[in-house]
């Protein structure tokens, strides 16, 4: 009896630790309702210097960042209401245009959202001047450029900022 007993309480505490072991609390963040019913707008260009300066001409200009270089709003989540979590943020993402142009459309509250403005790394073929002989040569030179570091803004409702950036 003591036998059946003791094999019927080890079975017990088998199945009981098998079956608490195997369940995984799991835990899923509150949804967050954000407005777009207010709104501001960034705008901007980005340029880069992708073409050397031609050691004979003065002028010295930075050219549009090449189209298709992607650029990100990175906007916390408690901007946008305050009952979302800490540390929590929503990412916007764009593109530049042919002219080096982006926009977005950013979602805002009244006392406004402060917002990063983040470019993406991009690679392209600098063209460079070397002297060879006894004239000027261009010649290209594959080029990575580096996101530019974060700018930050605030947006209030019905606001138009233009941010303009440089590589």
């Amino acid at each position: 009896m003591k036998k059946t007993i003791l094999s019927l309480f080890v079975l017990t505490a088998f199945v009981a630790v098998t079956i608490f072991s195997s369940c995984q609390k799991i835990e899923q963040a509150s949804p967050v309702v954000v407005t777009d019913s207010l709104t501001g707008t960034i705008t901007g260009q980005i340029r880069a210097d992708i073409t050397q300066q031609h050691p004979v001409d003065e002028t010295e200009a930075m050219e549009m960042a090449p189209s298709g270089t992607k650029v990100f709003l990175k906007i916390e989540l408690q901007e946008l209401n305050p009952q979302a979590p800490a540390g929590e943020f929503t990412i916007y993402s764009t593109t530049v245009d042919a002219s080096g142009n982006y926009s977005f459309t950013v979602p805002t509250n009244a006392s406004g959202v402060n917002v990063d403005i983040i470019t993406d790394d991009f690679t392209y073929d600098r063209k460079v001047w070397n002297f060879v002989d006894t004239d000027w040569v261009s010649s290209t030179v594959r080029t990575e450029y580096n996101s530019v570091e974060a700018n930050n803004v605030t947006v209030l409702y019905g606001q138009t900022i233009v941010q303009d950036l440089n590589y």
